[in-house]
């Protein structure tokens, strides 16, 4: 299980608009591993079920989805993480 905090980053946005997205790693994932995204802030709820269909995303191939982003510092810090 993983956090997101909806007020730093607009999770549900960005998988109704993209089929999959980039996530920084705080694990060793491996392919085929299932994920749990748990929403902090007021939502506090287990929102979604993913799949790791690549563990590492090299740099040149992240897709960096600015658009949902809410908060700047953290979309920073983000791009600063290894995937």
């Amino acid at each position: 299980m993983i956090p997101a905090n909806p007020n730093d980053y607009d999770v549900e946005g960005a998988f109704s608009y993209y089929d999959t997205i980039d996530w920084k790693r705080s694990y060793n994932y491996e392919n085929g591993d299932i994920i749990f995204i748990y929403l902090s802030g007021n939502v506090r709820k287990v929102r979604f079920k993913v799949e790791v269909i690549e563990g590492l995303v090299q740099d040149g191939h992240i897709t960096y989805d600015n658009t949902f982003w809410l908060d700047e510092e953290k979309n920073e810090e983000s791009l600063e993480y290894e995937r």
